[in-house]
């Protein structure tokens, strides 16, 4: 009756555990090559064609018959409900479930297991079996006997997890031969699970460790068996090879070992593992230089700082000469970009182009606002150190020219700003009636100053005399260049740029609809805060120099003209 049930139900645990021979070169046991056939070609019967049409039809039937969630079951077989009862009794009492199905289980062969079936779809069951199965808890049994044909049980689910199925690409031979033997059975078979599900690291791991195979010969696709585990995230199939003498140093043939998969799939207790197993190598490689940023994508602090601790480059380079600080930065995880430049990590570092960007660049591009301001306060020494720019920046009035940098107080009227610098030529303004931001510009802080290119270019076109968007929140851009002539009058010498821009109208951009001239403002203060920035990488650009202008008004006297 064992045998009969393992047949229907699906309860041989080689059928579900088995790797077949063309999907992985580790498998146990080589297959004896077919014997040669001593029938001419001639003499044969034609073999039936098979379409793709078909193989892609059968696929899909597989799949669906399969599901999507897979059991680790163990149970234990009686020939009545009252010796079950009496097994459940037992368990209760608090007997260990493999101890009492070596010894009361009538299914032999999963008894000398402990009652353990493997992992399978429960649809390969017979329905009660299968349906006791899908309503039990992980690590519970049944409370009460189920019958089925072949007796009474009592069922264990050890474990529960998604089930994954092979692709299409990689088993269209196995299904093409399937076909070619008739027409498939109605039911799922054990033949149909061992093709289509696609096993855990941890049950090869445990196939190959237990027929003595080469843990460190490279599968197929170049990577060994631990390689694979680490890239699927099998901790348990990671523990084993390790402890059986698997060679952690070996890389695939791309380049990349297990440690570096590990540190990007985020999971601390494997990395540690493989570190370990890194230390006391007999001949331990090199960190990657990639292997700092494999941390930075899988999010984890706690991986990260420990390759740093054992010495990997917080600067070093990947790809397109890509550092872990982009890659934080792009993906806007401020608490590892804070981390990183603890340690010492560059925030002005240029890629390897074409267009040449920053950690601030990268910040912009994934729209990540609070790591910019990060980013932007680190730059900006780092920005000064390098710079030569400076920044001078008066307002003259009716003949009077006054330096900016405090207080100044002005008629109602049309004044003029100018701009004497030595460096970069473009001058951004950033203009309120409110003192918010002079006041955060006052304590140091400049990030509100900065601002992207994309942003300030076309920002206000052509030559104008208003003083635009009087807000917090926008950078106006007044430059002499190509690209936009925002200057009443420019005079160049060598390293120096004087600019001169009349202001004859406000733009209250969050107040009013029309622009209003200067005297018919009523009352209040301009606070202006000015700096002159420079590009660092593409798009974003760090002020190198900054003034002040606090305007307060004075009742216009009419006639006066600047």
């Amino acid at each position: 009756m064992s045998r009969s049930l393992c047949h229907i139900a699906g309860l041989v645990i080689l059928y579900a555990l088995a790797t077949p021979s063309w999907a992985f070169d580790w498998s146990p046991a080589a297959k004896p090559a077919p014997a040669a056939s001593s029938t001419p070609a001639a003499a044969r019967p034609s073999q039936p064609a098979i379409t793709p049409k078909q193989i892609k039809a059968e696929y899909d039937r597989l799949t669906r018959l399969l599901g999507d969630r897979e059991y680790h079951v163990a149970h234990i077989l009686t020939k009545d409900r009252a010796a079950a009862e009496a097994v459940i009794a037992e368990l209760r009492a608090g007997k260990p479930f493999a101890e009492v199905a070596a010894a009361r289980s009538t299914d032999s062969g999963s008894a000398a297991r402990g009652g353990d079936l493997g992992w399978s779809s429960p649809n390969l069951y017979v329905p009660a079996f299968a349906a006791a199965v899908r309503l039990q808890l992980p690590g519970s049994f049944t409370d009460e006997p189920v019958q089925t044909a072949f007796g009474w049980h009592v069922i264990r689910v050890i474990e529960e997890r998604p089930l994954r199925v092979m692709s299409l690409a990689a088993i269209q031979t196995p299904l093409r031969e399937k076909l070619r033997r008739g027409p498939p059975a109605a039911t799922l078979t054990n033949e149909d699970q061992r093709i289509v599900r696609r096993p855990y690291l941890i049950e090869r791991a445990r196939e190959a460790v237990a027929a003595g195979v080469d843990l460190d010969k490279p599968g197929p696709h170049g990577a060994t068996l631990l390689f694979d585990a680490a890239a699927l995230d099998d901790l348990a199939a990671v523990k084993l090879l390790l402890e059986k003498g698997a060679n952690s140093e070996l890389p695939s043939t791309a380049g990349i070992a297990a440690l570096d998969l590990a540190a990007g799939n985020g999971n601390a207790e494997m990395f540690k593992l493989l570190l370990a197993a890194h230390s006391h190598a007999a001949r331990p490689r090199p960190f990657s230089p990639a292997l700092a940023i494999a941390a930075v994508n899988g999010g984890n602090l706690e991986i990260l700082s420990t390759l740093i601790a054992a010495g990997v480059d917080p600067n070093g380079k990947g790809a397109r000469g890509v550092t872990p600080l982009m890659i934080a930065a792009m993906d806007g995880k401020t608490e590892l970009v804070n981390y990183l430049l603890s340690v010492g990590a560059n925030p002005i570092a240029l890629d390897m182009g074409p267009v040449y960007q920053t950690p601030l660049d990268y910040a912009w591009m994934g729209d990540h606002a609070d790591t910019l301001a990060v980013l932007e306060r680190a730059a900006r020494p780092r920005v000064l150190a390098k710079s030569s720019a400076t920044l001078k920046v008066f307002v003259e009035q009716n003949g009077k020219r006054q330096p900016a940098g405090g207080t100044v107080s002005l008629e109602r009227a049309p004044f003029r700003l100018i701009f004497e610098t030595a460096g970069d030529a473009q001058v951004f303004l950033n203009a309120s009636f409110k003192r918010t931001l002079f006041d955060k510009f006052t304590a140091g802080d400049m990030t509100g100053l900065m601002t992207s290119r994309s942003g300030a270019i076309g920002a206000e076109g052509g030559k104008s005399d208003q003083l635009l968007f009087v807000s917090d929140e926008v950078a106006q851009s007044w430059m002499d260049n190509d690209e936009a002539q925002r200057f009443d009058a420019v005079e160049r010498a060598p390293g120096r740029f004087v600019g001169t821009r009349t202001i004859r109208k406000v733009l209250a951009a969050d107040t009013d609809k029309d622009d209003k001239p200067i005297e018919s403002l009523d009352g209040g203060k301009l606070y202006l805060v000015f700096c002159l920035n420079e590009h660092i990488g593409s798009f974003v650009m760090v002020p190198t120099a900054a003034s002040q202008l606090h305007i307060v008004w004075k009742p216009s006297r009419p006639g006066k003209r600047t």
